[in-house]
């Protein structure tokens, strides 16, 4: 078995669909090559260690903060303005066609190599 050289490394494993805290002795690779984890948690109150398989241990996630909901938006008694929108396209715009838009180089450059 190899162990941490300090302090044990807190993990969480999962048991029964949820995420449990534990801290990391260490760990052994059997003749199939595969990682066990040696991990000590509390139950009950008491502290047990036991041998876990690498996939149902990981560091400690953080736990997100519950954020409070926006305030409800401010309700006006009267009716927000209107504003009327023309569709007749009579305002004075330049169109696109008089655009000064810059033509692309042609023949100044060669890319590819023949």
């Amino acid at each position: 078995m190899t162990t941490l050289a300090g302090e044990p490394l807190d993990i969480e494993f999962f048991h029964l669909g949820e995420w449990f805290p534990a801290v990391l002795l260490g760990w052994r690779h059997d003749a199939w090559g595969t990682c066990e984890l040696r991990v000590q948690f509390e139950i009950g109150g008491l502290k047990r260690a036991g041998w876990m398989a690498l996939a149902d241990v990981r560091l400690p996630q953080r736990q997100t903060a519950r954020r409070t909901p926006p305030p409800a938006p401010w309700h006006r008694a009267e009716d927000d303005v209107v504003v009327p929108i023309r569709y007749d396209l009579g305002w004075d715009a330049p169109s696109p066609a008089g655009w000064d838009v810059p033509r692309p180089r042609t023949g100044e450059h060669s890319y590819s190599r023949a």
